[in-house]
C-alpha cells in the first residue's frame, strides 16, 4: 500500500507550530547513541518529529519554508488511566518527508514560466504556414 501524502504551501505552512527541540531519542537506537536529538512540530493537532540537525530547522524559524510534504502514519502510545493499567493506542500522525524554501519555490515557479515561454514558442512555429520553395520565392528572399 502507497503512503498517501499531504502537501502544505502558502497558508497551510503557516498553520504548523513549533512545539519544541533537544528531544532525546529512544535509548538502544542508533540516534540516542549517536547523541542526536529532535524537534517536533504540530500540524492539524498532530505531531511530527525532525532531526535537530536537519536544515528544516533553521529555515522554518526564518520564516523561509514554503512547501512542506509530510506522510500519514500511525504510531502506537503507551497510555496509563487512573489505576496504573497501561493499554496500548495507536493514533494517527504524520512522518517528515521534505520541504521546499522560497528560493527553491522561485526557482521552480522561474522555470515553469521559461518551459511555458518554449511551449509558446514551439506552438507558434508549429502554426507557421509551409511554403513551397520556389525559385521565385528563392529570389524574393534574397533580394529582401
Amino acid at each position: 500500500m502507497a503512503t498517501e501524502a499531504i502537501k502544505l504551501t502558502n497558508e497551510l505552512v503557516y498553520e504548523v507550530s513549533f512545539i519544541n527541540s533537544g528531544n532525546a531519542y529512544k535509548a538502544g537506537t542508533q540516534a540516542a547513541k549517536d547523541g542526536k536529538k529532535f524537534s517536533q512540530y504540530r500540524y492539524d493537532e498532530k505531531v511530527f518529529t525532525i532531526p535537530d540537525d536537519h536544515t528544516f530547522n533553521n529555515e522554518f524559524n526564518a520564516g523561509k519554508v514554503k512547501m512542506i510534504k509530510l506522510n500519514k502514519t500511525t504510531y502506537q502510545v503507551i497510555v496509563k488511566d487512573a489505576e496504573g493499567k497501561e493499554t496500548k493506542e495507536t493514533r494517527d500522525g504524520y512522518s517528515f518527508d521534505t520541504f521546499i524554501n522560497k528560493a527553491q519555490w522561485a526557482e521552480l515557479q522561474q522555470g515553469k514560466i521559461d518551459d511555458a515561454k518554449v511551449d509558446y514558442q514551439v506552438n507558434k512555429y508549429k502554426q507557421l504556414e509551409s511554403v513551397p520553395m520556389t525559385e521565385d520565392l528563392i529570389a524574393q528572399l534574397q533580394n529582401a
